[in-house]
């Protein structure tokens, strides 16, 4: 069964103001591709979205920068579907140095 794991962190230069994120998943079908979506708490606005690639082990990782910077302790979601509706998600709270 796929699975996803999230990571966010404010740990930036104090001038860049971003949430960074981050997303690995595994056990997708190789060599395919999924859509993420990375969501604040219980809102349906992405805040940030992309497609990656599966790797041919059925793995991907993905990271962006989300601005503005979100909250410490702020629950982020995301969210990694396939084109056969396979779908898995993670709970993360932004982590502050």
């Amino acid at each position: 069964m796929p699975s996803v794991t999230l990571d966010a962190s404010n740990e930036v230069p104090i001038k860049h103001r971003v949430t960074l994120v981050g997303v690995d998943g595994q056990s997708f079908a190789p060599n395919s591709s999924v859509n993420i979506g990375i969501f604040g708490g219980n809102s349906q606005r992405a805040l940030a979205h992309a497609v990656a690639h599966v790797r041919g082990d059925g793995s991907f990782s993905w990271g962006s920068a989300i601005f503005p910077q979100r909250g410490c302790n702020t629950e982020l979601v995301a969210v990694a579907h396939d084109t056969d509706g396979t779908e898995a998600s993670a709970v993360a709270e932004v982590f502050c140095p």
